[in-house]
């Protein structure tokens, strides 16, 4: 990788010694100059957290509705080898996709569970979390249940 890949990092030679001139003055550029910035960045940034989780949702609210206590669990798991995620439960596993870009929080799944249940789980930077079930056997109904979640990796 050239100075010329990094423009913010680079020194504005071209101003002095015109265009593709390089200054023989100048100090050979050093991996901390071209790389150092953004490895600081990373050492620097908050620990983030991937799958596998377990969440924990002790509130449920449905659309038009009260809220009420709740004791559901859900699972994200990257059950094989290819890194295909699954959402977990009492009642089976789901096929389930990562919205987010990796290693990011907030982070956000979704899936496609049984009879065209759509699921989506958000997990917050302090690990609180909800999930929401969109329902479409006749009429569209939703439930939203809020809890936390627990890093298991």
């Amino acid at each position: 990788m050239t100075d010329r890949a990094i423009p913010y990092l680079m020194k504005d030679e071209d101003a002095v010694h015109g265009p593709g001139r390089v200054n023989p003055d100048a100090a050979p550029a050093s991996s901390f100059r071209k790389y150092g910035i953004a490895a600081l960045i990373l050492a620097l940034a908050p620990a983030v957290q991937a799958e596998p989780w377990t969440c924990g949702f002790t509130a449920e609210c449905v659309a038009g509705g009260a809220c009420s206590n709740a004791a559901f669990g859900i699972e994200v798991i990257a059950a094989d080898h290819e890194g295909q995620l699954f959402f977990r439960t009492a009642s089976g596993a789901t096929p389930a996709l990562r919205l987010s870009a990796p290693d990011v929080l907030p982070v956000t799944y979704a899936a496609v569970g049984r009879n065209g249940i759509a699921e989506m789980l958000t997990i917050e930077q302090d690990a609180t979390a909800l999930f929401t079930l969109h329902i479409f056997d006749g009429t569209a109904q939703a439930a939203t249940y809020f809890g936390t979640c627990e890093d298991l990796g």
